[in-house]
């Protein structure tokens, strides 16, 4: 049974739809055959303070206040009536860059979106059905890969998704904390003009 959204990507020109993939309740780990959850671990990674801005970028936050990153001058907020209800329950935040638009052929709005959430389940039950959730929504070219931002152990997720004409790239980072995650979503039509983007949102990443 599926649990929760693990992962959120805001698409199309008025940001107005959620692509989202959830785990599996059901899946053992370490050869386990029950599906009760275990109990998150505390990391034993030392977080680490987020690093410096560069030049032009702002400090922006999630709206609990738990997750902050760098983000350009340039990029505005997108209006939470624009958002699913979903992410507004999270009370996630999400910006957008407006000069994206009119080099996209799509007119689609690269954009960012964060939030975090409760979680119970360990890294290694959360990223267990993952690849398989994501083939479901439809998803291709999808790379998972173990990392660390702000100090804490993270997943970095990309994947490819199309939407009408539009062939959209996402890029999480999910951050974990004891008993929480935070995800960081990039979605583009563009990844490789915003690739160093998402590079400078992860290094400036931080987790209250």
């Amino acid at each position: 049974m599926s649990r929760r959204a693990i992962i959120a990507g805001l698409l199309g020109a008025g940001v107005a739809l959620t692509v989202t993939a959830y785990a599996d309740e059901s899946i053992s780990v370490a050869g386990s055959e029950t599906a009760t959850p275990s109990p998150a671990t505390p990391s034993a990674s030392t977080p680490s303070p987020p690093g410096p801005l560069p030049s032009g970028f702002q400090r922006v936050s999630d709206g609990t206040r738990t997750v902050s990153f760098g983000l350009p001058d340039s990029w505005k907020p997108v209006d939470k009536g624009d958002l699913p209800g979903n992410l507004v329950a999270l009370g996630a935040v999400a910006y957008a860059d407006p000069a994206s638009k009119p080099r996209s052929s799509t007119g689609f709005l690269t954009n960012v979106n964060a939030f975090c959430q409760a979680n119970p389940y360990p890294m290694s039950k959360y990223k267990a059905g993952l690849r398989q959730e994501l083939v479901k929504t439809g998803a291709t070219n999808i790379r998972i890969s173990d990392t660390k931002v702000g100090g804490r152990p993270a997943i970095r997720t990309s994947y490819v998704h199309k939407a009408g004409a539009q062939e959209l790239s996402f890029t999480t980072n999910t951050i974990f904390a004891t008993s929480k995650e935070c995800d960081v979503t990039l979605t583009t039509d563009q990844p490789a003009r915003y690739q160093t983007v998402f590079e400078k949102i992860t290094a400036t990443t931080g987790i209250g």
